[in-house]
């Protein structure tokens, strides 16, 4: 086995197999043994084999790369690589693993992924032939001429469907930042001389996040001229992800009227198939990669539901449609049934008076941000810590640059409403950040405090840094920006909450301090 230099893997033994407790301690003892692989191993008796688990912290990423391996005949046999900061996810692996040892031997990848989609001069043809009939035909010179009329790449995709407008950027060779939102949802596609380099929103990032949008209907869009990025998630062509966002649409519809859905439970069509007669009917459906068909098949036991065997299998979601739709044309695969829904009581909704919650809203709001105040926060946290002491909940104290606030006093030329905006307009960009789901307070001053509940240290790390990204994205004169954070989580920083504060202020003043990274973690004081 090939391993970089100076590193040493350090193997120790389990009583047993791995539980969610003993693989958080082991997340913990690998994050403070940085770069440094260390491996478990456990014995299971019933299969009279040994297992090994290897994880190793990246610190970069605040993650973890973990591997399975099992031991036979002194040899080492890779089961599958994964990387996660969840422990729940590794259990779950592990488990399925060790309960059907025989699939891992017949689908193991050796720890890679299922191969990429691959837009063949057929599919391309098919793609086309939808795309005539899905969305209008604009010709090219009109295509043109959007490009040279702003208004035109602000607007609707009702007026202006998504392919059309994406195909104006691509002609016109525009550079900027495409912003697409609807409520729930927001997406930003950032283009370079007309050519897609990276797209993210609040369903991740990359070609998988592109491709949701190819069908969207409706949705408010602007263009940004000259915003751009130092991301590159996105390496292939704009006609390209169109026409395979395309298929993806015409195959979900299959999918749908096949009775495809969440809870839908799937069965074999015939379980005496051979291995090689399923090669054979598959490989005359919709190109897909062979393993991954083989581990989607084997896992059909005519109980799990699609939703079970996508939290089994990880697979980007334009993957899945088509390892399904091939599955289900073939006909390998059918529809057996949906888990019926649990009836439950009609209960009436209680009427109760809206303006009570608006009054003491308006008692917990900063009459000069509109956000609420930090009195409001010590008391939320306070209660949160009290009320869910097993609960972790992360702090993230903003340092901002271009703060108004301190001219509360004597405003000058800036006048309440306008720093009530500029905050408004910074959370706003907090809350667009992916997987967000937390609130901001005001700190004791002009700077804001985010809580978010739920959080350890490292993925608390990891919001901390999609937030600096996204409100340093596209600096302007008079735009709020939030220049270093320190982060600090209930219980491991502090078991109070004079400890946790304490700690969390720590931690910010020594963001300030060093320039090379804005962001410090308390639990590296």
């Amino acid at each position: 086995m090939f391993k970089w230099p100076g590193e040493v893997e350090k193997v120790q033994r389990l009583d047993a197999r791995p539980d969610f407790a003993t693989l958080k301690r082991i997340m913990a003892q690998s994050a403070q043994k940085q770069a440094v692989k260390t491996t478990f191993s456990w014995q299971e008796n019933t299969l009279q084999r040994e297992y090994q688990i290897a994880v190793k912290y990246m610190a970069k990423t605040y993650s973890f790369e973990w591997s399975l391996h099992f031991v036979k005949n002194g040899e080492k046999v890779k089961v599958w690589t994964e990387v996660s900061d969840s422990a729940k996810t590794i259990v779950d692996r592990i488990t399925q693993s060790v309960n059907n040892p025989g699939e891992d031997q017949k689908t193991s990848t050796g720890g890679q992924r299922p191969q990429p989609f691959e837009m063949t001069t057929a599919r391309m043809s098919a793609a086309r032939k939808i795309l005539e009939k899905t969305y209008d035909s604009v010709p090219s010179e009109e295509l043109e001429q959007l490009t040279v009329k702003k208004a035109a790449l602000n607007g609707n995709l009702k007026v202006l469907n998504i392919t059309n407008l994406l195909q104006s950027i691509s002609l016109g060779r525009m550079s900027g930042k495409l912003s697409i939102t609807r409520p729930g949802e927001s997406f930003q596609i950032f283009f370079n001389d007309g050519r897609p380099v990276h797209a993210e929103g609040n369903k991740g990032q990359g070609e998988e996040c592109f491709l949701k949008i190819i069908s969207w209907k409706t949705g408010d869009f602007t263009f940004e001229e000259q915003v751009s990025t130092k991301e590159a998630t996105i390496n292939r062509s704009l006609e390209l992800l169109i026409l395979e966002g395309v298929l993806l649409m015409d195959f979900n519809d299959f999918l749908i009227g096949a009775g495809y859905c969440t809870e839908a439970v799937l069965q074999k069509s015939d379980s005496n198939l051979s291995e090689a007669q399923f090669e054979e009917i598959v490989t005359k459906g919709e190109p897909v990669d062979l393993r991954l068909l083989k581990t989607i098949y084997l896992q059909v036991d005519g109980k799990k539901t699609v939703d079970d065997l996508c939290t089994i299998i990880r697979m980007p979601d334009s993957l899945r449609i088509h390892a399904f739709t091939n599955l289900l044309k073939t006909k390998v695969l059918k529809v057996s049934s949906t888990k019926p829904v649990e009836k439950k009581t009609q209960i009436a909704a209680k009427v109760y008076d809206t303006s009570a919650i608006s009054a003491i809203n308006n008692q917990l709001t900063n009459q000069i941000s509109g956000l609420y105040t930090y009195q409001a926060f010590l008391f939320l946290t306070d209660y949160a810590i009290k009320f869910s002491p097993d609960r972790n909940l992360a702090l993230l104290l903003c340092k901002l640059q271009n703060s108004p606030y301190q001219e509360k006093a004597n405003p000058g030329n800036t006048s309440r409403i306008n720093i009530a905006n500029q905050y408004r307009d910074l959370v706003k960009t907090i809350e667009s950040v992916p997987e967000f789901n937390g609130v901001v307070f005001q700190y004791d001053g002009g700077d804001i405090v985010v809580s978010i509940s739920g959080l350890n240290s490292f993925a608390a790390a990891t919001m901390a840094e999609r937030v600096l990204r996204a409100t340093q994205a596209n600096p302007s004169p008079g735009k709020l920006l939030v220049k270093t954070m320190g982060v600090a989580c209930f219980p491991h920083d502090g078991t109070n909450m004079g400890l946790l504060l304490g700690a969390l202020e720590a931690a910010t003043e020594r963001s300030q301090k060093h320039s090379d990274h804005p962001i410090f973690l308390a639990k590296d004081l």
